[in-house]
């Protein structure tokens, strides 16, 4: 079960992807925490219209930009929250392109805390599982985002995954299953592993919690899979910004670093 607790420590967090839908509700979220935000923007007349004055804009395109440019764009940045994806020109999704040679080196490793939170997504082991494990889950794998897998969406955030993995940068990875914006309330987060979840998530339940886990240092190294369980209460906090974050430490500590 989701106990997120929130860290007292103001962080000044990077935001990949922060002017799409689930990036405005993570800087909301970051801001009413007590984080200043950097955020990684393409266009800076779209961040600018669409994010708080409080948020610093810095211009960088995740498809064609250096590993010097981003730590440049994160430069004075303590922590980063991943929330972008799409493909490059030539293909490739920025996802994995981000991991393998933008992160790296792009925020400094320090402490026991995750450096950088990766959003991803639920599901992306299944399109591997053989044949057995397929008909012993059935309720996990045969459902359309796994059916239809759209260009080989999963793996490609699954090889995504593993690169920050290996990368060496204290981590955690949040797999969502399927989101919704509307047409599901906030209730209950949960969060399991082994990529078996399924179900909706709340997408300000899911800006919660990636900006929860930053300071806590029973999320480095973990991955795990986030549900929303609708119609039952949220847990009390005794602040305004504890309100999303007060479930993640009492759920971490029985998590291990499955995949």
């Amino acid at each position: 079960m989701l106990a997120l607790l929130c860290s007292s420590a103001a962080y000044n967090v990077a935001v990949t992807g922060a002017t799409g839908r689930t990036g405005r509700l993570v800087v909301d979220s970051l801001l009413k925490s007590g984080h200043s935000v950097t955020a990684l923007v393409r266009d800076g007349d779209k961040a600018a219209s669409v994010l708080p004055a409080a948020v610093a804009c810095r211009e960088l395109d995740l498809a064609t930009a250096g590993a010097e440019e981003m730590r440049t764009a994160c430069a004075g940045a303590d922590k980063l929250i991943w929330c972008a994806t799409g493909f490059t020109d030539a293909g490739e999704l920025i996802d994995v392109r981000g991991m393998k040679e933008l992160v790296p080196g792009a925020i400094a490793a320090t402490g026991e805390t995750p450096a950088v939170v990766m959003l991803s997504s639920a599901g992306v082991t299944r399109p591997a599982w053989d044949d057995a494990k397929k008909a012993r889950l059935i309720g996990c794998s045969d459902i359309p985002i796994i059916r239809l897998n759209p260009g080989g969406i999963l793996g490609k955030k699954c090889e995504a995954e593993q690169a920050l993995r290996e990368s060496g940068v204290p981590y955690c990875v949040v797999r969502p299953t399927g989101l919704k914006f509307e047409g599901w309330p906030q209730g209950r987060p949960f969060l399991s592993q082994g990529d078996v979840a399924v179900g909706r998530c709340n997408a300000v339940d899911l800006a919660e919690t990636l900006v929860g886990v930053l300071g806590e240092a029973a999320a480095a190294g973990k991955t795990f899979e986030l549900f929303t369980l609708a119609g039952h209460g949220r847990l009390q906090a005794t602040r305004p910004s504890e309100e999303g974050a007060r479930g993640v430490k009492t759920a971490l500590h029985p998590l291990g670093t499955r995949r």
